[in-house]
């Protein structure tokens, strides 16, 4: 079993901890993949100069390559130099449409007007100042330039979050309900700066069979105070996840995810 995971402020140094918790989306019970699903949902037209922020490993890309354009020019962009590694070693590192930048996504080095489109996949929830960064989006965003934004609602996978808290009150795992940009108020948020907003719903559920694949993930969500409070524990938590199965011997764990398409004014 994976235990050691941190979620400290380096938690996306690399892709190690990300990789550790999708590993349960394999379970998913909507037969098309996430990413397959983000990239028909994405919409880029011939010439297009494209910016992704937070782009990690890059992993939406190789779902977007069959359709992506000959001329189109796409910046990939992260805070993470590891992350940005990773993406450049995963897709083609000579292929001319890419390039890789650091970039901090509340001031991002562009004159307005440079894109046509933004892409943000599951990472405004964590930036420190959402509208500074939704200011800037929209800032270097062409008139009619479109933001696609995908993220969580309030309860994605949140039994597992409530199963450790029930087996252990200190196991509070922070919550996006304080979050401003979430499936059930990202929209307001984006009304500030943009306009003809539409939020899209990924319709999905886990059914995870092992017990290793939920305690993993659940682990992952941890920090390493929290880990090692209940280091002695483990045996004891992975017994009371077990009461948890489904009449079927399945963890079932509906998820909410989906996807925010702005058009800039």
């Amino acid at each position: 079993m994976t235990a050691n995971f941190d979620l400290s402020k380096e938690q996306y140094r690399d892709s190690s901890r990300l990789s550790a918790r999708a590993q349960i989306y394999r379970y998913s019970t909507n037969p098309q993949p996430w990413f397959n699903w983000v990239a028909d949902n994405i919409k880029i037209d011939l010439g297009s100069r494209v910016l992704e922020l937070g782009c990690g490993t890059g992993a939406l890309w190789k779902h977007l390559l069959g359709t992506l354009p000959e001329d189109a020019d796409v910046v990939l962009s992260d805070l993470s130099p590891g992350m940005l590694q990773e993406a450049r070693q995963d897709l083609s590192s000579d292929d001319p449409r890419f390039s890789y930048r650091i970039i901090d996504a509340m001031d991002i080095p562009y004159e307005a007007g440079t894109f046509q489109v933004v892409i943000a996949n599951h990472m405004l929830y964590h930036v420190p100042d959402l509208d500074v960064a939704l200011s800037e989006f929209c800032r270097v965003l062409q008139p009619g330039g479109v933001l696609y934004a995908t993220t969580v609602g309030n309860r994605h996978l949140a039994d597992i979050k409530e199963w450790l808290q029930e087996f252990d009150s200190r196991l509070v795992i922070d919550s996006l309900l304080l979050s401003p940009f979430t499936l059930e108020n990202c929209q307001d948020s984006l009304l500030r700066h943009f306009e003809d907003v539409e939020v899209r719903l990924f319709p999905n559920e886990l059914k995870v069979p092992s017990l290793e694949s939920l305690l993993d993930y659940a682990l992952s969500m941890l920090s390493q105070k929290q880990l090692a409070e209940i280091a002695a524990k483990l045996d004891s938590l992975a017994s009371f996840l077990e009461t948890k199965r489904s009449d079927d011997g399945h963890f079932l764990l509906p998820t909410a995810t989906g996807m925010a398409i702005a058009k800039s004014r």
